[in-house]
């Protein structure tokens, strides 16, 4: 309960007050607390005050704010906005922020008022160009993340957006982090040229692929992932990674410089437009975000940084991109994050091509995984769910330890793989489909520690 009082005394020794409420002649309190940012100065013999009664007791009532009788609004010990004692003197660069009381409690700061979008919208970024660096077309593209996620900052984005990233005439070496803004609708940001598609049959050769209308924009230099899922039950059986090297037969056939024949019942991802993570901590960085797509990239890192660092986010979805002599895996905690048509390689000896711990969710639909330490390694609750994916060149193809949930689905371990599916401490696996070539293919054989393999 709120009371607008007269202030009958004021002892500054015990910082404590002698009210009674406005309008009565009969109703008056001794001894109230008075909140410590109230100053002294404030505290002037018939002034105003507003008393807060919990529950209506008076032995724990309270001074809450001050003011001078006859001043306008009231409350803060002050008769105008500028006289407050805890107000800057000078309101430069604060134009449009709103005041708000601080973490302390014992000053105002002014923060930026968030901006809510009002429909979908198509952002550009190109680092070649040379218009009004405001995101609005190619011509006028943002020329780094940096300067687009600048416009990003205090956002809400409540609707559908798309981020477009033009090639550029070099790599953009830049971490993609997606703090200081929201997002309640969906953000995509995706690769001006990537393609994902089923092969027809091969009118060909060895390297060829046929896809009839789907080349037109395809490139000599793009790089190409295909995988074939002729195995049993549709199961994944072979893969390659190579480069377009000829493109005379586009719109419906190019060429690549592999060697298998990608025919029907392959499927075929090709990305241009390069990441380097030379030099930087993450490629992508995810805190506390959801409804997030990236896709359509080629990644890249010679150094030692993490593909990704995704934490307590929601609906990751990363497509369609192809990640080569990355320095470290991917880190996941507390996050639900999809994965489609991924190629991972991971070449630092000893390391992991993702980890993924703190009750995350990870489904993996399409790709290949390379890395000399461990393919997949999750702990702590998880749930890993693969459908059509390739595990080759490591110690561990799926290392799961600590309540993890796996399902594998037609998926294909290699015979480069030194133990193919690994489990611990109450972990279940259950597979379907599944080629389990590596040299040890599961460890245990069976059930022990509560796990299980079956």
């Amino acid at each position: 309960m709120l009371e607008i009082a007269i202030l009958k005394n004021f002892d500054s020794g015990t910082y404590k007050a002698g009210v009674q409420l406005a309008g009565s002649l009969t109703t008056y309190f001794d001894d109230i607390s008075v909140a410590k940012n109230i100053s002294s100065s404030a505290l002037v013999i018939g002034n105003y005050v507003i008393v807060a009664i919990p529950g209506g007791n008076p032995k724990d009532a309270c001074v809450i704010a001050a003011w001078p009788q006859g001043s306008p609004g009231g409350g803060g010990g002050a008769s105008t906005f500028l006289q407050l004692s805890d107000t800057p003197s000078s309101y430069s660069g604060q134009a449009g922020k709103s005041a708000v009381v601080n973490k302390g409690e014992n000053a105002l700061e002014f923060l930026a008022r968030a901006k809510i979008s009002t429909g979908d919208k198509t952002i550009y970024i190109d680092k070649d160009a040379t218009g009004n660096n405001d995101g609005t077309s190619w011509e006028n593209a943002f020329t780094s993340w940096a300067a687009c996620k600048a416009c990003l900052t205090g956002w809400i984005i409540a609707h559908d957006w798309v981020i477009k990233v033009r090639k550029g005439s070099t790599p953009y070496n830049e971490e993609l982090d997606f703090d200081g803004f929201r997002v309640w609708g969906s953000l995509t940001v995706e690769a001006e040229y990537y393609w994902q598609g089923d092969c027809e049959a091969n009118v060909g050769g060895a390297g060829e692929i046929t896809d009839t209308g789907a080349f037109a924009d395809v490139a000599i230099g793009d790089r190409v992932l295909v995988m074939d899922f002729n195995g049993a039950n549709s199961r994944i059986q072979n893969q390659e990674l190579c480069t377009v090297d000829d493109i005379s037969d586009k719109p419906n056939r190019i060429g690549t410089d592999g060697a298998l024949k990608p025919t029907t019942g392959w499927k075929y991802v090709i990305v241009r437009t390069v990441l380097s993570g030379n030099g930087l901590d993450n490629l992508f960085s995810f805190t506390s975000m959801k409804n997030i797509t990236v896709k359509g990239f080629k990644l890249t890192d010679a150094t030692n940084s993490n593909w990704c660092s995704i934490g307590y986010s929601d609906n990751v979805s990363l497509e369609a991109l192809i990640l080569e002599t990355m320095g470290k895996g991917g880190y996941i905690f507390a996050s639900k994050i999809y994965l489609r048509d991924i190629y991972l390689d991971v070449d630092l000896a000893g390391t992991y091509g993702f980890y993924a711990s703190g009750v995350s969710y990870v489904y993996w639909y399409h790709g290949v995984i390379s890395s000399p330490g461990y393919c997949a390694y999750l702990q702590g609750n998880c749930f890993w769910l693969v459908d059509g994916v390739y595990f080759e060149n490591a110690s561990y193809g799926n290392y799961l330890e600590i309540n993890v949930g796996a399902y594998l689905i037609r998926s294909f371990i290699e015979n480069t793989v030194s133990t193919g599916i690994k489990v611990s401490h109450n972990t279940a696996v259950r597979k379907y489909a599944l080629t389990n070539n590596a040299a040890t293919p599961e460890d245990p054989a069976g059930t022990t520690d509560g796990a299980y393999i079956g």
